[in-house]
């Protein structure tokens, strides 16, 4: 009931007040109704600066089972490329149901995908306002918070994402569920490429199997559209890896050391290994998968130039975002 601190408030930014008593009902309807007011405000925002000249190339993640690494692989492959290649990277995550690129980089969106599909109709400057600043050249559009939303997402928006993605970045990487339903089928079919994740298993080999005919037979894609990447390679442990190839009849384009640990330790802080420990096999493994899809030598000239100084700067720029 005081005016001085209603004043204090509204120069804070506050969206609306309360006089005391109030019910819950009533709470909850206000704070409701201040969300809506600032998720339109926030969307409908005066125009940013111009959009820079981009035709991003959309990089597919997926596997056709859990557990084999696939967001670990998407998140640290679009920080390697943002960071290594100072390419302005999008990763979007298409786990609709349990996504986790925002706990794997540690933060909470504002904005998720659902923001833009309750717009209805969006092109690319609404796309940017709900994409988070990770870093200086990459950003991410979230999945949605609560698992029931996913059924909010069809394949035309998703469509519709991706042509309105393209023009912000060079690269959009795009983190899916392992299914085919259709805001899945929508990405894969909008894909310059699928990184395809297979590890030296059975059941994941039978699986990549099922997924390489679907996409060759019955979705036809052109062959060179799919790349297979081995996660957790190792010597002594699973099938070998040109027995993979002879099953699936495809070359295996990268390969991932196993490194439990620094996988575990990078998924717990928030940091990608890429950044942390960059001489790590398995951020060596990234590299190579980097090096067959985002090409050119420029990669690999970074990668000799100053190896621990990336992962130093890494951890200045988590330190400085926490």
């Amino acid at each position: 009931g005081e005016q001085e601190y209603l004043r204090q408030a509204m120069a804070a930014g506050a969206r609306d007040y309360l006089t005391k008593p109030f019910g819950a009902d009533e709470l909850v309807n206000t704070l409701h109704n201040a969300y809506e007011r600032e998720s339109r405000r926030w969307l409908q925002a005066a125009p940013g600066p111009p959009l820079p000249e981009h035709q991003g190339k959309v990089i597919t993640v997926f596997s056709a089972k859990g557990g084999v690494g696939k967001t670990t692989i998407a998140t640290n492959l679009a920080a390697l490329i943002s960071h290594e290649l100072q390419r302005a990277v999008i990763i979007v995550d298409l786990d609709l149901q349990f996504g986790d690129v925002p706990v794997l980089l540690d933060f909470e969106p504002r904005r998720t995908i659902i923001d833009l599909v309750e717009r209805g109709e969006w092109g690319s400057e609404e796309v940017r306002g709900c994409l988070h600043q990770y870093s200086q050249n990459l950003r991410v559009l979230a999945p949605p918070v609560r698992p029931e939303e996913a059924e909010l997402v069809s394949g035309a928006h998703i469509k519709q994402l991706i042509e309105s993605l393209r023009p912000l970045a060079d690269f959009i990487i795009i983190d899916t569920a392992q299914n085919f339903q259709e805001p899945v089928l929508a990405a894969l079919d909008e894909s310059d490429e699928i990184a395809i994740i297979s590890t030296l298993d059975i059941p994941t080999v039978k699986n990549v199997r099922l997924c390489l005919d679907v996409m060759q037979g019955v979705l036809e894609y052109p062959v060179d559209k799919t790349k297979l990447v081995v996660n957790r390679d190792a010597e002594d442990i699973g099938i070998k890896a040109d027995f993979l190839e002879e099953k699936l009849g495809i070359s295996i384009c990268a390969r991932i050391p196993s490194d439990g640990r620094l996988a575990v330790q990078a998924a717990n802080t928030g940091l990608p290994f890429v950044l942390s420990s960059p001489k790590a096999p398995i951020s060596q493994g990234i590299r190579e998968l980097a090096q067959t899809i985002a090409g050119g030598e420029d990669l690999a000239a970074a990668a000799g130039m100053g190896g621990a100084n990336p992962g130093f700067f890494g951890k200045i720029l988590h330190r400085l975002r926490a």
